[in-house]
């Protein structure tokens, strides 16, 4: 089972969804939602209470349920009721405020019958699948399946240039926009406001704050509260089996440390060998060689996997492209074959403990107000460089190759943006591709307790050397000697050559043209694409994304959770080989 939500909101007639199931249908308003979760509080996706007239409906998770059952003196179990009971109680009055006193990843939707209005709130750090929507004059449709927003939407699919151009330069796109024109998503640090009596919605800021530490409780709690988080998380789904990634790196040894510490029966670990040098699995070995209760999962990647490209361009459907996706669709897999219902990762440890990650330092919330001076500083830079002055300074510097031109003449104005874009990167590239597989990520780094003692920390933990120093001594000097940090873990070049007669084909049809507006970069790619391996698979990629989603081909097979055919059966069928 997979975590799905979608709803229509029409204005003036009464909605209906095509080829859904658990359909919910209130006044105006239409619901789709599925709900897959491990947590023994998070099983149901919805409540509606005719008194009070509230309907509430949740994705994801709260890591906070216990507080707020003793902070509001409530003995509810399920967190989607503690949300009714919160919202009546403090949000109703402070909508921008609502998300301050709830921590984890979550989806919230909320329909107010007595004030006419609909909410859609997520967590600081966003949600880990994406929220899309699309509005006319007669209604807004929201979701977090592409496919299923197209499938009930009548809109003209086409690509959205600027996004495409973003998206080819960033591997997402770092705004509302998505691929396809019309079709837009909330933001981290944003809610939806739809206001039922007239027929209008808005995106609000959403609050961001956190709590602040003292300098000298922060560094005694930076590492225990992310400790305390994956303990929490691990009790809550009272499982006796736990699944989690481990590699040579801090980040997940701190969370396998973490779930030492539970009564458990076994703990099998995952580490998917990316090949020759880039291989983790020896080092994983020697970390795990006193460990008891616990079974290695290790699988070499599949070297043929770039035939799997169309089944990953359905998963992922163009919200991020990322490299390590065949990383990640291989550890996928693996944990189906072993009835893995979740996973604990260690992703998003970066850009919440580092100091050099993301924008504003480490700050994985950002402020609202006037942007930075460094923020403005670079988009100044940035203007000038797309210009006439950046063509002849880069001429003068022998420096203006095809792809530099590029990313120079499509550069988009980004100074307005107030999240973290590696934590939301970070939250999508793995969850939007294991919800589709049915498995729940689980993201111990990501609470609003770490970000509150990191916060305190920037300028100690650069490179999060505040963070490893703590560690070492947490872990010992034998088992710290063992621990790297985790650089790149996957031969891409490999995967590429393996397959490189799939991929050539897409680059001599007309495609690149489509996409690529600058004729002398996409001819540089064309002629020399072992240069370009990391532009030729997103090419690649785009390439399916038109043909699966804007080409209307495909159309009936939305409901499928996978695409079966290979690329080279597609290759195939389209005539281009």
């Amino acid at each position: 089972m997979k975590s799905n939500f979608l709803g229509k909101i029409s204005w003036s007639k009464n909605p209906t969804l095509k080829e859904e199931n658990n359909v919910l249908t209130l006044d105006h308003v239409c619901l789709s939602i599925e709900r897959n979760s491990p947590y023994s509080f998070s099983q149901k996706s919805y409540t509606k209470n005719k008194e009070n007239g509230l309907l509430v409906a949740m994705l994801g998770h709260l890591s906070n349920v216990d507080t707020l059952r003793k902070k509001h003196g409530t003995d509810l179990i399920d967190d989607v009721d503690i949300i009714a009971e919160y919202y009546l109680e403090y949000g109703k009055k402070n909508k921008k405020h609502f998300i301050t006193g709830l921590d984890g990843i979550f989806l919230i939707f909320i329909y107010d019958q007595k004030l006419e209005k609909i909410f859609v709130f997520q967590s600081v750090f966003g949600f880990s699948l994406p929220i899309y929507y699309h509005s006319n004059d007669d209604e807004i449709t929201i979701g977090t399946n592409l496919k299923q927003l197209l499938l009930n939407t009548e809109i003209k699919r086409e690509f959205d240039q600027q996004a495409v151009n973003d998206f080819f330069g960033s591997s997402m796109i770092t705004y509302k926009k998505t691929l396809i024109k019309g079709i837009k998503k909330l933001v981290t640090h944003s809610y939806m406001d739809i206001d039922m009596k007239k027929h209008s919605f808005s995106i609000n800021p959403s609050s961001n704050k956190v709590k602040r530490l003292n300098k000298d409780v922060a560094k005694e709690y930076l590492v225990e509260s992310i400790i305390n988080n994956t303990v929490n998380l691990a009790n809550s789904m009272k499982s006796p089996v736990y699944h989690t990634t481990l590699t040579r790196g801090w980040d997940s040894n701190l969370m396998f440390h973490g779930l030492k510490d539970i009564d458990y029966e076994k703990i099998n670990i995952y580490t998917i060998d990316g090949g020759n040098e880039y291989s983790e699995v020896p080092e994983v070995k020697k970390i795990l060689k006193n460990e008891k209760n616990i079974t290695l999962f290790t699988q070499e990647i599949n070297w043929k996997i770039m035939d799997f490209l169309p089944d990953m361009v359905w998963k992922y459907e163009g919200y991020v492209f990322e490299r390590g996706m065949f990383l990640r669709y291989e550890l996928a897999k693996h944990l189906l074959k072993n009835k893995g219902n979740h996973i604990f990762i260690g992703s998003g440890a970066d850009p919440i403990l580092d100091s050099n990650m993301g924008p504003g330092g480490n700050r994985a919330i950002q402020k609202f107000g006037f942007p930075s001076f460094k923020s403005i500083k670079q988009t100044l830079k940035m203007t000038i460089r797309k210009g006439l002055i950046g063509d002849l300074w880069f001429t003068y510097k022998n420096k203006d190759t095809p792809m530099m031109r590029y990313k120079r003449k499509t550069y988009h104005r980004k100074n307005k943006l107030r999240y973290n874009l590696e934590i939301d990167y970070n939250l999508k590239m793995h969850d939007i591709l294991f919800n589709q597989f049915g498995i729940f990520g689980i993201y111990p780094f990501l609470n609003k307790e770490t970000v509150s003692a990191s916060n305190i920390l920037r300028k100690f933990n650069k490179g999060k050397a505040f963070y490893k120093i703590r560690l070492q001594k947490l872990f010992g000097e034998k088992k710290a000697g063992l621990i790297k940090k985790t650089g790149q873990v996957l031969d891409v070049d490999r995967i590429y050559f393996e397959q490189k007669q799939l991929l050539i084909p897409i680059l001599n049809s007309n495609f690149m043209e489509k996409i690529i507006t600058d004729t002398s970069y996409a001819k540089s790619i064309r002629e020399n694409p072992d240069n370009y391996i990391p532009q030729v698979m997103q090419i690649a990629y785009l390439f399916l994304f038109d043909y699966l989603f804007l080409q209307n081909k495909y159309d009936h097979l939305f409901q499928k959770e996978n695409f079966d055919l290979s690329l080279s059966q597609l290759l195939k069928e389209w005539n281009m080989v």
